[in-house]
């Protein structure tokens, strides 16, 4: 997907999009996320319109969103590992902080972006 698609498929900006039974439906089966879907430590990778994310759930009992792509090396993100609170590329180790998508590497390479997340419930929102 290149910039501009994400750009169409991001806007309106601010709309929240509920990561759940309503918006993943397939066949008539439901797939998306719930928050018992998620162990603390687990992510999940999900797809919303085209557009790939990681839901993650901390050891902390915190949820965070980032897209599912390594800004260095387009790999899936949600094939590498957390730690603490970053979520590492699983081709070059690439670090992302979850809470700022901020990257920690042997050279400046972007941040990923990330997504605020809400919970509601056994739901869980994230506002794309």
């Amino acid at each position: 997907m290149n910039s501009k698609e994400e750009e169409d498929l991001l806007s309106p900006k601010g709309r929240k999009v509920f990561i759940s039974v309503l918006l993943f439906r397939k066949n008539g089966a439901c797939e998306g996320v719930w928050k018992d879907d998620l162990t603390r430590g687990a992510m999940k990778a999900v797809n919303r319109g085209g557009l790939d994310l990681v839901v993650i759930h901390m050891k902390d009992d915190n949820f965070y969103c980032v897209r599912d792509e390594c800004t260095h090396h387009q790999a899936r993100l949600s094939e590498g590992f957390l730690r603490e609170r970053s979520i590492t590329c699983p081709f070059h180790a690439a670090q992302f902080d979850v809470r700022t998508g901020k990257a920690s590497f042997a050279m400046p390479i972007p941040e990923v972006r990330t997504f605020p997340v809400a919970v509601g419930g056994e739901d869980i929102f994230v506002e794309i």
